[in-house]
């Protein structure tokens, strides 16, 4: 199978993609990774012969990890952005 934290890289990059699309709102696109990380971990599973539940609840686990990640680091310098 491929690695977790290739599949997590080029979610993200999406999610990238997604925050300049004006269709899409930016207040979903958490919900959208996480829900792709799977989709694309399953389709991995299921490429590579895998465990579909295991992968499943990686994919889960590592998405929430990298949103949580990726908003901490955006709230922390907008805050300090704020302060200045």
């Amino acid at each position: 199978m491929i690695e977790i934290g290739l599949v997590i890289a080029v979610v993200m990059a999406i999610g990238g993609w997604l925050k300049t699309q004006e269709w899409y709102p930016n207040s979903f696109i958490p919900l959208a990774i996480v829900v792709l990380a799977v989709a694309f971990n399953l389709g991995n599973a299921l490429l590579f012969h895998g465990d579909f539940l295991e992968a499943g609840k990686l994919a889960f686990v590592e998405a929430l990890g990298a949103v949580g990640i990726h908003s901490g680091m955006k709230n922390t310098f907008q805050t300090r952005e704020d302060e200045q």
